[in-house]
């Protein structure tokens, strides 16, 4: 075999390498080329499978499902113990209705919320509120410390996941479990649990690798797609929301007037921002 010279004169592979032919170190040269191509490829069939079951963990219920259930709601916060009783509606991304319930008569409070809006209705002291679902909007009333849209995803069994085009995916696996994790310069990290292809537990971490907060869930039985029991953490070790179902259901509907909440006949409604 012949090729070019610089000079266009045509030299043998041998006369390059000298008679004797390429030595060791050519060889695993070459070598190592092969295995480099053969790991870069193996590294991106990994991850590609990597974000496949992470995003496949948080599809658990579809964008045009509802649930609907009845809720015991525990909450802890350095200030005290809040237990309730509630009914939530939930529809991803971004629909959230959440009913407190009294012992008699009128619930206690009512939120509802979209993507744009956030509508708090307090009948007992005759006020609406009205403003943005953010995180802060949210605590002034419930304190949990997220915002809406990471609220529906955790409670319906998923959560609010990574996917633009920085972030990495990096997974292990067993013969029924698997962690994966999801990172990203900007948004920090998370790490997913699953068994037997199940969310089981879901850690998030900020952009400095300290942890936010972590959430566990537990099923009912081996065939059901939502949670019985979802579980938040707060890494300060003392906050905590726990939210147990009864009751629950899923189905597909196109009627979105149950996350509408109007304002009451005589109230002014005040704005939130």
């Amino acid at each position: 075999m012949k090729t070019k010279h610089p000079n266009n004169q045509a030299v043998s592979i041998k006369a390059i390498f000298g008679k004797r032919g390429p030595g060791p170190v050519t060889i695993l040269f070459f070598v190592f080329l092969a295995l480099t191509g053969c790991f870069r490829t193996a590294v991106s069939n990994n991850e590609a499978q990597a974000r496949q079951a992470y995003l496949n963990a948080a599809g658990n219920i579809l964008a045009e499902e509802t649930v609907g259930a009845g809720a015991e709601i525990d909450l802890v916060i350095p200030q005290g113990h809040y237990p309730a009783k509630a009914i939530l509606v939930l529809r991803r991304p971004c629909y959230l209705r959440l009913e407190i319930l009294s012992p008699i008569g009128l619930p206690d409070y009512f939120i509802v919320a979209d993507s744009d809006n956030m509508r708090i209705f307090i009948p007992a002291q005759g006020k609406y509120y009205q403003g943005r679902p953010t995180a802060q909007n949210l605590y002034r009333f419930v304190s949990w410390p997220f915002n809406v849209e990471d609220a529906v995803m955790i409670f319906t069994g998923g959560f609010p996941a990574l996917d633009d085009a920085d972030t990495s995916y990096k997974m292990r696996k067993t013969e029924s479990n698997a962690a994966i994790e999801a990172a990203s310069a900007r948004y920090g990290s998370q790490v997913i649990e699953l068994t037997d292809g199940r969310l089981r537990q879901f850690v998030r971490k900020d952009q400095y690798g300290q942890q936010v907060y972590s959430v566990h869930y537990t099923y009912g039985d081996r065939q059901a797609r939502l949670p019985v029991h979802i579980v938040i953490k707060m890494a300060d070790g003392i906050t905590s929301l726990s939210v147990r179902y009864n009751e629950a259901h899923v189905e597909k509907s196109d009627d979105l007037s149950i996350f509408n909440l109007p304002v009451p006949p005589g109230i002014k409604p005040v704005d939130l921002e």
